[in-house]
């Protein structure tokens, strides 16, 4: 059972899912900040709070296991 953990392809996916939900995360937490942003503050308020949304969605995908906590 441990090889199969071990195989080369199965790394590859866990992989390509890493990489995925980190740049999911990063984009929509970003593009919901910029809409918040806009909707409330206007132009200035949209990169602020994308900057934020960009800083949370970096942490969020680089450690999921945050999530729950």
């Amino acid at each position: 059972m441990s090889k199969l953990f071990r195989s080369p392809q199965l790394t590859k996916v866990w992989n390509i899912v890493r990489v995925s939900w980190f740049l999911i995360c990063v984009v929509v937490a970003t593009a919901i900040g910029a809409y918040y942003g806009y909707n409330t503050y206007g132009w200035f308020g949209a990169v602020g709070t994308s900057l934020l949304g960009l800083i949370i969605g970096t942490i969020v995908g680089a450690a999921p296991q945050l999530l729950w906590m």
